[in-house]
């Protein structure tokens, strides 16, 4: 029971937990920055969210399709 309350088993009250995220902090800030402007940019200034690589795929290559007339 008391090891399951320990401090070190939640990330606010674990130094090892708050040191590490508050150094990779800023690489996430700006990875998240550099993906919001890239989704604005692709929705042309509206959020346009997206799970995948568009630029990944090409008919007739790697992705098949047919068109029903």
């Amino acid at each position: 029971m008391v090891d399951a309350i320990s401090p070190s088993n939640f990330w606010l009250t674990n130094p090892e937990v708050l040191r590490a995220t508050l150094k990779a902090a800023a690489k996430t800030w700006s990875k998240g920055l550099k993906t919001c402007s890239r989704t604005l940019e692709r929705g042309h200034g509206q959020l346009r969210i997206s799970m995948t690589d568009a630029t990944a795929f090409k008919i007739g290559g790697n992705l098949a399709s047919t068109l029903a007339k």
